[in-house]
């Protein structure tokens, strides 16, 4: 009877995360047929990340954009892991 049950008897408190040792560049992509996130969730996050924040919104796509759009993701991947390519 777990449903019933709320999340700390089964789990316990919230930990805190611990911090990254470094800044890391984050790319967040949303699409506007997600609906299960919002956008202003994934635009949000961006308050949460200490380094380069960039976020992108896909049009046309759900929750799976990845399936949905797939060269359209690719080439959002492609360009910012370019962006921050070390070396």
């Amino acid at each position: 009877y777990r449903a019933g049950m709320p999340p700390e008897a089964q789990f316990g408190p919230d930990r805190p995360l611990p911090p990254l040792p470094a800044p890391v560049p984050v790319l967040g992509i949303w699409s506007s047929g997600d609906r299960f996130l919002t956008e202003r969730q994934m635009t949000d996050t961006g308050e949460h990340v200490s380094g380069d924040w960039r976020y992108e919104r896909v049009e046309g796509a759900g929750h799976w954009l990845q399936l949905e759009q797939p060269e359209r993701i690719n080439t959002l991947l492609l360009d910012f892991l370019g962006q921050h390519a070390e070396g």
